[in-house]
């Protein structure tokens, strides 16, 4: 099948002001969930088969009863688990507060409100930045789920038996230290107002604190640009973007993001972004916050299309099934070069910030 005939579908199943999906030959069902596995888009792309069902586009035929139920039943185990995330989120934001804790839920269950349908989102775990010292979380956690490993920017905490949790320290980080220290002071100076932007969550489930738009249009960029180094991206994390963006921003809103996206030495990547926004989502230009760039945009896209989400589906570098932790050292230093000439600064410095988390953690752990 098609790749644009793919991408038509993700179009049509996320804006629900297009009413027409062209009737095509190669149509192939299977290869669309398939499609939607890898890139963790299960729930979206089968709330575009219920709108195709709602509307009664006859010229194009619905996948086959078997494939339909399968879909089906792994769109509503996403929807109950959208629904168990967001009573745990609210939960965990409350227990923070109820301790004296400023808290913000980051990415996750904020993010889902901005889908035409919040319950179609795949959801994976919860993270919350706190704002207080980090020995004080540390602490605070530690003494409820004692022995919890500290990592750079968080710390586990088991509070939940079908959620994993993550308490941040910061949001998120890069690895060429220098925007590294750029993005920590933007951080900083964002930090209250994402401490006091309330949002409810869908279905009464209660409210809770996460960032505003204007700080997702840095941040999720941010923590898309550090996944592409670590792990690989999927089409999930580039579409929980394009709601992002879909949000909306002023000229002068925009004037100020472009700075900070050139003190970061992100505004190439988010170029390669906008191109892959524009080809898949089908995102406005006027929606656009740097110029699109294809050459970069389509590189960019061709990786997304052969890692899938987070790079599960990436074989080129080696086998990721029975490997070593010298193995994984190997395979991940290998991928990041493979980025040397698009984006040298963050390619280079992974494997270097990479050995000094693991020799980090071997002496904090031992002492």
């Amino acid at each position: 099948m098609k790749i644009d005939t793919i991408f038509e579908f993700v179009r049509f199943s996320i804006d629900d002001n297009v009413t027409q999906f062209k009737s095509t030959d190669d149509l192939d069902w299977e290869a669309m969930y398939d499609f939607a596995i890898r890139q963790t888009l299960v729930g979206v792309l089968f709330h575009g088969i219920e709108r195709l069902k709602r509307l009664s586009l006859a010229k194009v035929r619905l996948p086959e009863k078997q494939l339909l139920l399968k879909w089906y039943m792994h769109a509503e185990r996403l929807r109950s688990r959208n629904k168990t995330m967001n009573t745990n989120a609210v939960t965990l934001y409350n227990r923070f507060r109820q301790d004296g804790f400023e808290g913000c839920i980051l990415k996750g269950q904020g993010v889902a409100c901005f889908y035409p349908d919040p319950y179609s989102r795949t959801s994976g775990d919860i993270d919350i930045w706190i704002n207080a010292e980090q020995q004080q979380i540390i602490d605070y956690v530690n003494r409820i789920t004692p022995g919890q490993r500290q990592r750079y920017i968080h710390i586990d905490f088991p509070v939940f038996k079908d959620t994993e949790v993550e308490v941040h320290f910061t949001p998120s980080y890069m690895y060429a230290p220098w925007a590294n220290r750029r993005l920590q002071h933007w951080f900083r100076k964002e930090a209250s107002t994402q401490f006091s932007n309330m949002i409810a969550l869908p279905d009464g489930a209660g409210n809770i604190c996460a960032p505003t738009v204007s700080f997702n249009r840095i941040f999720i960029l941010s923590h898309i640009y550090k996944h592409l180094f670590s792990e690989g991206i999927g089409l999930r994390q580039l579409m929980d973007y394009y709601f992002v963006l879909k949000g909306g921003f002023t000229p002068e809103q925009n004037t100020k993001d472009r700075q900070i996206l050139k003190q970061l030495s992100m505004y190439e990547f988010a170029g390669a972004v906008m191109y892959v926004l524009q080809t898949v989502f089908g995102l406005e230009e006027s929606l656009c916050i740097v110029e699109s760039d294809q050459k970069a945009g389509a590189y960019l896209l061709s990786e997304i299309l052969q890692s899938g989400n987070f790079g599960h589906y990436d074989s080129r570098f080696g086998d990721t099934e029975h490997e070593t932790k010298w193995n994984r050292y190997v395979r991940m230093t290998r991928r990041n070069l493979h980025f040397v000439t698009s984006y040298p600064a963050e390619a280079l410095s992974e494997p270097i910030l990479r050995t000094w988390f693991f020799l980090w953690k071997k002496i904090h752990h031992k002492n």
